[in-house]
């Protein structure tokens, strides 16, 4: 699977569907090659098989929902935030908010912004509701993340609070607890935030995170690698200004 995903094709994605249509509860495995390789058309094929009435159909696996967001199905809009503002369960939500963040959200914006205002402050809230944030496109939402996780009991609010970080790339003070919630991805509780760096076998900044919830293949690690450098960029630039003004003369 790990050589398709890298060096397939839209060709294995065509092949694959109809087998992973077959028997979907015991081949979700076959997603990534979907959600790699395949396009709009396949999307809307996988849209049209997978759902009846709104719902997944029984047996369909929950990252059908994050494929079909990262196919760009805009057709699967209202399918997705159904399912990140009430999901069934942790895997739902974690695939359906994944998903919608590779779309505009433009027919569901208003909702997503009545639905983060309805939890702000909240202890408890859709886990990953936080993190559509930015698709409301009110920067003020940032702030207000970092102050509802500050408030908030730290087990319960840091998995989805964290997403202020992952959505604009800034990272807030550890001591917030903001941080580390965005290992929310995996169905353990929460950790406490690293208090030493990585470690030979796992990477614990933002970007290290990120891929472990994301996964290697997810578009928008690659965007948040640019980001990074981009950050690590200006911050260079940034030092050595002040290094400038800070010798006599300026020079």
């Amino acid at each position: 699977m790990d050589v398709v995903v890298r060096h397939g094709s839209l060709a294995d994605a065509e092949a694959l569907l109809p087998v992973f249509l077959a028997a979907p509860e015991e081949r979700a495995e076959l997603v990534r090659v979907l959600a790699r390789h395949g396009d709009t058309a396949l999307a809307e094929r996988l849209l049209a098989e997978c759902v009846d009435a709104g719902r997944l159909r029984p047996g369909v696996p929950a990252e059908v929902l994050r494929a079909l967001g990262i196919l760009e199905s805009e057709n699967a809009e209202e399918l997705l935030w159904t399912y990140a503002a009430n999901p069934d369960d942790h895997d739902t939500g974690l695939h359906a908010a994944l998903g919608l963040l590779h779309l505009p959200c433009t027919g569901v914006r208003e909702e997503i912004a009545r639905a983060l205002e309805k939890h702000e402050g909240r202890a408890f809230f859709p886990e990953f509701l936080p993190a559509l944030a930015t698709k409301t496109q009110d920067p003020s939402w940032l702030q207000r993340l970092v102050a509802w996780a500050s408030r908030a009991p730290r087990r319960t609010a840091t998995a989805g609070s964290s997403s202020a970080s992952r959505c604009t790339g800034r990272s807030p003070a550890p001591s917030s607890g903001v941080c580390c919630g965005i290992r929310a991805g995996r169905p353990k509780a929460a950790e406490p935030a690293p208090t030493s760096g990585p470690t030979p076998h796992r990477d614990d900044s933002l970007t290290g995170w990120a891929a472990d919830l994301l996964g290697h293949d997810d578009p928008l690690l690659a965007k948040l690698y640019q980001l990074e450098a981009e950050l690590n960029l200006r911050m260079h630039h940034e030092l050595e200004r002040e290094k400038t003004a800070a010798r006599p003369g300026g020079r």
